[in-house]
């Protein structure tokens, strides 16, 4: 097995296992569905920025993916130790797991609105913008044509605005 070929083989394999298709794995990770088709197939090589997305969103070390590391490690997750991180967790779920999201508002002293997410309720003022933010974009995205890198782009901006909300461990809400 060539190098491109053991590439895509591996790429389409763990796609497949999380549940993906190519369009989906675009849009979490920016490399367009033509050129993770191309991988796939076998027919190019990508470059070290693309590779490195694809093993980020799926979840496999960069070597697991490139055919450096035979066996596949054994997938270990970062704390949660922000409301930012809280978010990622949500939109990775979201990724594998398709589920609607519901904005329903209601007025409290203390926190502003309130946000539920099936069966999720959030208090949190800045995690209820963050909701409000995500759905109108991840809409935006799924009826018109935006390019994955201005989607991440925005993404990682609200990421960004809610990793200064620190969580302690006895305050963690899970």
């Amino acid at each position: 097995m060539n190098e491109i070929s053991g590439f895509g083989q591996r790429l389409k394999e763990q796609r497949t296992k999380k549940g993906l298709n190519q369009k989906e794995l675009s849009s979490i990770c920016g490399v367009s569905t033509q050129t993770i088709s191309g991988y796939e197939k076998g027919g190019k090589l990508p470059t070290i920025d693309n590779a490195a997305r694809l093993a980020k969103a799926l979840g496999v070390s960069l070597d697991w993916l490139a055919g450096i590391d035979t066996p596949q490690p054994a997938q270990t997750h970062k704390p949660i130790r922000t409301l930012g991180d809280v978010a990622r967790e949500i939109v990775r779920i979201h990724s594998y797991e398709q589920f609607d999201v519901s904005i329903e508002e209601e007025e409290n002293a203390e926190y502003g609105a309130v946000v539920e997410i099936g069966t999720l309720c959030f208090h949190h003022p800045q995690f209820i913008q963050f909701l409000k933010n995500w759905t109108a974009v991840e809409k935006l995205f799924r009826e018109s044509p935006m390019e994955p890198n201005l989607y991440n782009g925005f993404m990682d901006s609200l990421y960004k605005n809610l990793d200064t909300v620190r969580y302690e461990d006895d305050e963690l809400p899970f």
